[in-house]
């Protein structure tokens, strides 16, 4: 990393230290930060970890996210991977999110790391979109039997509540 892209990042973990420290960070979530690596912090990569909200779809599961750099974030969006083989409709086989609030055609640099994981959450919880979907197995669910998907979903949350959260 270089010039620009080391005060953005200074400027992200800073702006995260201090909605946690005025109470703007969710009580849901349990960390947002660079991935720790051997003690050190790997700035090309962010953790997002939190646990799905009373009432939701994701409800009492503990889930986890990359948030992966791709370079310069004044012209090149990140990519987002959810980890634990989690299923949904617009995550692939792999874990890559297909995404389109931070979509390669969309980025704007002034989108921040904590509005990607705000986002995040919001997205995965919320009606999917069928014209966008990455998982074809998910979306054949849903339109079968939409209540079908939705239970899917609380049922992995189950499984998921046994996780552990990232917390370096």
């Amino acid at each position: 990393m270089q010039g620009a892209v080391d005060k953005r990042i200074e400027s992200e973990i800073k702006r995260i230290e201090t909605y946690k420290k005025i109470n703007k960070f969710p009580s849901n979530w349990y960390y947002l930060g660079p991935l720790i690596e051997n003690g050190l912090p790997n700035y090309n990569i962010f953790m997002f970890s939190w646990k799905g909200k009373d009432g939701s779809y994701l409800e009492g599961g503990i889930y986890t996210a990359k948030i992966q750099l791709q370079g310069d974030l004044r012209t090149n969006a990140p990519k987002v991977y959810m980890e634990d083989k989690f299923k949904h409709m617009h995550v692939y086989g792999h874990g890559l999110v297909c995404f389109p609030f931070i979509d390669q055609y969309k980025w704007r640099p002034s989108i921040t790391i904590f509005e990607i994981a705000t986002e995040l959450e919001k997205m995965l919880d919320n009606q999917p979109d069928i014209t966008s979907p990455a998982n074809e197995k998910m979306k054949q669910l849903y339109e079968k039997n939409t209540q079908d998907y939705f239970d899917c979903l609380k049922e992995q949350a189950k499984q998921f509540a046994l996780n552990s959260p990232y917390q370096p």
